[in-house]
């Protein structure tokens, strides 16, 4: 990618060639925005944050909390506000893509356009990377994801999705994970969103309430019925993500306030370099991203059994 100093290349576009080749690089920038990946979902799960611009190298937040209790009598108790700063590093997540002179040329001879399935594969990588990271989180990095994150509670559930269990024993499961909210809050959080591995998601959407009825309510229909705010979802990250390999639920009031992701600057193609030392035009793929930060950890982690 690195053209050594004082060597000369000859193999390098006309005019014409370097036009055609501005033009394609254009389309192809934008149709990388307009490729949807539906299976990529760390995105739409968790609010977004895109403050921050590219030159942010981190960000601190603070959490406040009161101090000090009312009294009886004239002893006036001093209250007051405590503050836990908290800091996120933020990283680039980097790639790139080449195309070599004489698929330029080739391209521009006959009037077609640059295969884009290249620069498809650097985006969906830089996704990829980001997806992951939401979840799972980044050690090296010191970055937890949703499902690593040490401040969520955890809860064993005493029955698996599975037919081995009764139907009114997986509806206590759900009832025991999304009950504990406004408990543990006493009343100020309620879970919002659960995710579960497509298995899961699938046997409960698919598995009759009682076989004997004809009415074909699912297990998920007298869930939702119980708890119509929680918006249900499948996630491929839930698979074996528990401690010892477990799969797990997770439920969680999605809002801003409590977790987001931080993407200070999204997605972009940088300036397209060459040729190199092996003739080639090769184009850089850059995100500045934050993670997943977690204000308030209203979250659950549930391992089956």
């Amino acid at each position: 990618m690195t053209i050594p100093i004082g060597q000369t290349v000859s193999a390098r576009l006309d005019e014409n060639e370097q036009i055609f080749f501005a033009r394609q690089l254009e389309q192809i920038e934008t149709t990388l925005y307009e490729i949807e990946y539906p299976d990529l979902k760390g995105r739409t799960h968790f609010p977004l944050n895109f403050e921050g611009g590219p030159a942010m190298q981190s960000f601190t937040y603070r959490v406040f909390d009161r101090t000090g209790v009312a009294q009886a009598g004239l002893n006036f108790p001093r209250v007051g506000i405590k503050a836990q700063e908290r800091s996120t590093i933020v990283k680039s997540i980097t790639d790139s893509y080449a195309y070599n002179f004489q698929e330029i040329r080739n391209a521009n001879a006959v009037n077609m356009s640059l295969d884009d399935a290249l620069a498809r594969v650097a985006r969906r990588a830089i996704a990829e990377y980001e997806d992951e990271a939401i979840y799972m989180g980044k050690p090296d990095l010191n970055m937890p994801g949703a499902f690593t994150h040490p401040n969520f509670p955890i809860q064993l559930a005493g029955f698996a999705i599975s037919d081995a269990s009764t139907s009114k024993q997986i509806l206590g499961v759900f009832n025991s994970l999304f009950n504990q909210f406004p408990v543990l809050t006493k009343g100020k959080h309620r879970a919002t969103v659960c995710l579960m591995t497509i298995k899961d998601w699938t046997y409960l959407t698919t598995t009759p309430w009682n076989e004997a009825n004809s009415s074909n309510i699912m297990i998920m229909d007298m869930i939702k019925k119980g708890h119509p705010q929680v918006e249900f979802d499948w996630c491929n990250y839930c698979t074996g993500a528990g401690d010892n390999g477990e799969d797990i639920i997770f439920a969680y009031e999605r809002t801003s306030e409590n977790m987001q992701v931080r993407i200070p600057h999204d997605f972009e193609t940088l300036e397209t370099v060459g040729p190199t030392q092996e003739y080639e035009y090769v184009t850089g793929c850059h995100e500045r991203f934050g993670g997943l930060q977690v204000r308030f950890a209203y979250g659950s982690i549930l391992y089956l059994k």
